[in-house]
């Protein structure tokens, strides 16, 4: 099996080993990575594991959206975010998506059957909302312990 010395694997993985060799501890590697990330343009911010799975609040902004999503049996090392309106990946179709803010979060929601009357639900809500109103609507029941709560202005 070939070893590598390289700090920072494939995916957002860090070698800690070759970190501890180097004579940096965790926290000073994740420093340093951070510092040199964040020397690009196109980096506004790092996330690292020990911050995502961490019960405290934070001030760094928007890092509980990004906990919210962080699974860390198969998470990465860190993750980083990318400034508002930039792209760093290239596809041949299509765009991206997993960003943040606004304009990648915010997703129209329809309903539209005969009773449903005409309406804009300014509150936020969200797609896991979407099942169970569906199911409250058509009568069916639902867990309590799910992620989502029925729309009240819409399964009445």
């Amino acid at each position: 099996m070939k070893t590598t010395d390289d700090v920072i694997i494939k995916n957002s993985f860090i070698n800690y080993f070759a970190g501890l060799k180097a004579g940096w501890d965790s926290l000073k590697l994740e420093e340093r990575i951070k510092s040199g990330m964040l020397s690009i343009e196109a980096f506004e911010d790092i996330y690292f594991r020990r911050e995502m799975i961490a019960r405290t609040a934070s001030t760094k902004p928007y890092i509980q959206k990004y906990r919210n999503s962080y699974y860390a049996l198969r998470g990465e090392d860190f993750q980083f975010r990318v400034r508002e309106n930039c792209i760093i990946f290239y596809h041949n179709t299509g765009t991206t998506h997993g960003s943040p803010y606004r304009y990648d979060t915010h997703v129209p929601v329809l309903f539209w059957w005969d009773g449903v009357k005409p309406q804009k639900i300014s509150r936020e809500v969200y797609s896991a909302d979407i099942a169970p109103t569906l199911a409250k609507f058509a009568g069916f029941g639902f867990p309590d312990n799910l992620d989502g709560k029925p729309l009240s202005e819409i399964a009445k």
